[in-house]
């Protein structure tokens, strides 16, 4: 029975190596299917691990479109060369082609990368800038807290503790036991004013450029830039924007218990702003 090669092709492509089984090469189709493995790994390695942006971005598309470019040529040419010789293998049935598809869908997640767990995020608010622009998408290691506590200065993505949906990127400033005061918008931890990092900004100033605080609200209840003193829970981590005057945060949500920490973002794959694509973020 002759084989398909639009078909094999097509195969290839939705699940590396099963063009080849369809047309009677398992062995090939399982080295094809390892061999995108790595691929994918390696690719995912640069993106995470390498400097010089955008290149650290663009080899890694370039590296999987040349690896699925191939993969669906190597299935059409396998096809054609077999040609009308071909008997069909107790394999060769739809509905196990479909079995082999679900479960390298389960699969692929967990093979790839080797090295640790991420997942991609996408920036929607002004709450980070100017460490993290609107549109920016960024891959985050998951794994990053799973042996170590976040500490003050990390970026972290957790869950909104108000609706237990929502993911947030935030940056940590205290953990458990701190103690939080803002004082005219200087941030105290301990009793001790911290150094903000370079992406920190205040946004609300007069026509004349001063900046513009927030006093204490009535009966001297915690506004924005006057806050605390705090003492963070048990368990528990105080997340700020660094765009403070435009951010919504611990001041307003409260502490973000350790349990809905997701990970920690470490590059940003994709952004609307060309000029960040392979950036790296702290």
């Amino acid at each position: 029975m002759k084989r398909k090669p639009w078909l094999a092709g097509i195969l290839n492509i939705i699940l590396p190596g099963l063009g080849q089984l369809y047309c009677g090469r398992p062995l090939r189709g399982l080295a094809l299917l390892m061999t995108t493995v790595l691929v994918l790994n390696v690719s995912i390695a640069i993106i995470i691990f390498v400097e010089g942006k955008p290149f650290n971005v663009i080899l890694p598309i370039i590296l999987v479109l040349a690896t699925w470019l191939f993969l669906l040529i190597n299935g059409i040419l396998t096809a054609r060369h077999i040609g009308m010789n071909y008997s069909l293998r107790t394999y060769n049935k739809w509905y196990f082609y479909v079995l082999l598809i679900i479960a390298w869908a389960f699969a692929s997640s967990e093979l790839s990368p080797i090295f640790g767990k991420y997942e991609a995020f996408r920036q929607p608010s002004q709450s980070m800038g100017n460490t993290i622009h609107v549109g920016d998408y960024l891959l985050a290691d998951k794994s990053a807290f799973q042996s170590a506590e976040p500490q003050p200065a990390d970026l972290v993505v957790f869950i909104y503790p108000g609706d237990n949906r929502t993911k947030y990127i935030k940056r940590c400033v205290a953990g458990p036991g701190d103690t939080v005061e803002i004082r005219d918008k200087m941030l105290f931890i301990n009793s001790v004013e911290v150094i903000e990092p370079d992406g920190v900004k205040y946004i609300d100033r007069t026509p004349d450029g001063r900046q513009i605080i927030q006093p204490r609200r009535p009966d001297g209840r915690d506004s924005r830039d006057n806050f605390g003193p705090y003492v963070v829970p048990t368990n528990s981590y105080f997340m700020l924007g660094d765009n403070r005057d435009n951010s919504f945060d611990s001041r307003y949500f409260g502490p973000v218990p350790v349990e809905l920490i997701l990970g920690k973002p470490v590059r940003i794959h994709w952004s609307p702003h060309f000029d960040r694509v392979g950036m790296s973020v702290q």
